[in-house]
């Protein structure tokens, strides 16, 4: 079940899900606040789980009600389930649904390790230049 709305009172259930999509205009808010939360830890070896789940496209072997995409892209479930499970859910069926909206954590954590690599990379070379100007 979908709620919208600011105020948990005032919140509508959205109940037009056909199949496996889910037309929204707006944003899709989900709830965030430490105070919420506890046993926080940081993501470690984002880049690493990133680059081993392949981003692949595909054709539905029987389309799911509702899915008008020509050709899909995406992940496939098995692949991201073995590197981070936590996005992963089985539905009644069995069948294994990703939460692509968590893959967001990761991939920025993903993008701070790169940078990390480029600011070290980008240090080695001003000294290397530094060197080669005495």
């Amino acid at each position: 079940q979908w709620l919208m709305g600011q105020e948990a009172n005032k919140a509508q259930t959205v109940s037009t899900i056909i199949g496996a999509v889910a037309t929204l205009a707006g944003a899709v808010i989900m709830a965030s606040d430490a105070r919420l939360k506890e046993g926080i830890e940081p993501l470690d070896g984002a880049l690493d789980k990133v680059q081993a789940i392949q981003g692949v496209r595909w054709d539905w072997k029987t389309p799911p009600d509702g899915v008008f995409e020509l050709t899909p892209i995406g992940f496939i479930a098995q692949n991201v389930e073995s590197v981070i499970p936590e996005v992963v859910h089985y539905d009644d069926a069995g069948i294994r649904r990703i939460d692509y909206s968590k893959l967001t954590a990761v991939l920025f954590e993903a993008v701070k390790e790169l940078d990390s690599t480029i600011q070290a990379l980008q240090s080695e070379v001003n000294q290397l230049k530094g060197a080669r100007n005495d």
